[in-house]
């Protein structure tokens, strides 16, 4: 008995040869997987660094405006 039974044609030898390289594509896939969730999280961190960033320099522009306006000091052009 080399086969797995009379319907299929796929022999015993086989079918234990290639066992290790699909375990081996499932663990391979699954570490991109993880590596992928991982990067997410990352660029969402840094999306809200630049965002707090943005604002903070938009913040000190404001700042920056009022300042000017009360010193009257004119923007050279």
């Amino acid at each position: 008995m080399s086969t797995l039974n009379e319907k299929t044609k796929i022999e015993l030898y086989a079918m234990a040869a290639i066992t290790p390289f699909v375990v081996g594509f499932i663990f391979w896939l699954s570490s991109i997987n993880n590596s992928a969730n991982g990067s997410e999280k990352k660029i969402a961190q840094l999306e809200q660094n630049q965002q707090n960033q943005n604002n903070l320099l938009i913040s000190i522009k404001e700042d920056l405006t009022l300042v000017k306006y009360k010193l009257e000091i004119k923007e050279k052009k």
